[in-house]
């Protein structure tokens, strides 16, 4: 019993040297292996096996959010512009003409003298109907040479006479009621510038009256011819 733990160490080494040498070609092949590192040159570098490259499938990518784009703002009433319509050239327009001048013309060049006739033997009113027509006759011809001495600067300076004529058959001026010849000229004048300054528009600060009475008889002859009884309208500057 006492020689059963030297009967197991004993086992244990041969255990352990069968182990040993069984383990010695390994180890030899391992010397010889490092002896050839020390005394062998370097071998020529190996040419590196071409690795296939593979292409690398392109990785998809989701894009870059992108910044949505700013929006303008809503137009209100006060910042929303009307369109402007364009603008268009305007038509030429034509000068106007500037308005003639009157011609002035020389008032002394101007001559004028109408008789009204018709009236009765004691007629004085310038109204009856042969007389009204004579009057609108020589107004005719008035009424321009009118327009002439009114366009004139010293226009106002000239009158229009209206003589007023009798016949020879009473006193030229009697005294008391009756009425002589004097008055009954400037009556028949007076007459005649009434109707002209009614029935035409006109100042009668443009007319003279004067009374001659039967101092200037057209028919002398016959004083008391009807051709005696007149108003006669003259300009004569």
């Amino acid at each position: 019993m006492k020689n059963i733990p030297a009967l197991g160490a004993f086992a244990v080494l041969a255990f352990g040297l069968s182990l040993f040498f069984s383990a010695l070609p390994v180890i030899a092949g391992f010397e010889d292996v490092v002896g050839e590192d020390e005394v062998t040159t370097p071998a020529a570098p190996a040419t590196p096996a071409p690795v296939t490259q593979t292409q690398a499938k392109p990785v998809a990518t989701s894009p870059a959010p992108t910044a949505p784009a700013p929006q303008a703002p809503a137009p209100t009433k006060q910042t929303q512009a009307k369109p402007v319509p364009a603008a268009t050239a305007p038509a030429p327009v034509a000068p106007t003409p500037a308005p003639a001048k009157p011609v002035i013309v020389d008032i002394k060049t101007l001559k004028f003298s109408r008789t009204i006739s018709g009236f009765g033997y004691k007629k004085r009113d310038a109204n009856l109907p042969s007389v009204e027509n004579n009057i609108k006759a020589a107004m005719t011809v008035l009424l321009p040479i009118i327009k002439k001495i009114k366009e004139h600067p010293d226009g106002s300076q000239y009158k229009i006479q209206i003589i007023g004529h009798a016949d020879g058959s009473g006193p030229e001026d009697p005294r008391g009621d009756k009425p002589g010849n004097i008055t009954i000229s400037r009556e028949r004048a007076e007459g005649v510038l009434d109707y002209i300054v009614a029935n035409y528009n006109l100042s009668r600060d443009m007319f003279e009256v004067v009374a001659k009475g039967s101092s200037e008889l057209k028919n002398s002859s016959n004083p008391e011819a009807a051709a005696n009884r007149r108003v006669v309208i003259v300009f004569a500057p």
